[in-house]
């Protein structure tokens, strides 16, 4: 049997060539991967629970791409159509929270800055606020955090890779902090800026495979989290350059 190991961005860029097993085993912290899997009664996904369930015997592990082949299925794409056609402003995609593993793997390591915060986004972003469409993505437990939003922005609350994804697909521009939404921003090759923790990563690998594959591409800009003044600016520089090409970006 074929086999995944990870969270939903690992998923996310072995998808194409799981798809094209009759089973598929994952192994995965992530709450929802089973929902990745439901749309495709061809692949019967057996999901077990990373660092407690035993690996089958004799499995072998998908290789991951950068830019794996993805047809969102519907009645996704064409949620993504509405949303297109809907706005006539470019439409900037932000997601401000790591994923709750991600918090808890760094907080196990001292580390407790993860997030960007909301303050760094108003203060970026109130400037644009009647030129763009303002899409947050955000997990229902998240979502109170939002109430400190300023700009007009539409909230996604929901848990489902599948409407996360397609909505990504509609977006100009993304801006988030280093998660698998962020994964989907590059891998559809939407121009994105990634905050990253600003300490060195455990698994220079993965840095590379998520990030560095990307920043070579220029799909991506990363800069490390420092303070909020440096974050608003970055973001700021970020939507200048992108929307006017006027400035030069603080961080690559």
């Amino acid at each position: 049997m074929m086999g995944i190991v990870g969270g939903v961005g690992d998923i996310l860029l072995s998808l194409e060539d799981a798809l094209k097993e009759p089973e598929i085993c994952v192994i995965t912290h992530a709450e929802h991967a089973g929902s990745i899997f439901a749309p495709f009664p061809c692949t019967k996904a057996k999901i077990l629970k990373l660092g407690v369930d035993p690996l089958p015997p004799g499995m072998a592990f998908i290789k991951r791409t950068s830019y794996p082949r993805i047809d969102i299925p519907e009645p996704y794409k064409s949620l993504s159509l509405v949303v297109k056609h809907t706005s006539s402003k470019p439409i900037i995609g932000i997601h401000p929270f790591k994923s709750k593993h991600a918090k808890e793997f760094w907080l196990r390591r001292g580390v407790s800055e993860a997030d960007i915060s909301i303050d760094s986004i108003n203060r970026a972003c109130l400037e644009y606020q009647d030129r763009c469409t303002f899409v947050v993505f955000c997990s229902p437990d998240e979502e109170p955090s939002l109430r400190a939003l300023r700009i007009p922005s539409v909230v996604i609350a929901n848990p489902d890779l599948w409407i996360g994804l397609s909505l990504v697909s509609s977006c100009s521009l993304f801006i988030g902090a280093d998660s698998a939404m962020k994964t989907m921003s590059c891998l559809l090759r939407i121009p994105s800026l990634v905050f990253t923790m600003n300490v060195v990563d455990p698994a220079p690998d993965l840095v590379d495979l998520f990030i560095g594959q990307y920043a070579r591409d220029g799909v991506l800009t990363s800069c490390p989290l420092i303070n909020d003044d440096v974050t608003s600016q970055v973001i700021k520089d970020f939507l200048s350059n992108k929307l006017n090409g006027s400035s030069s970006l603080l961080c690559s």
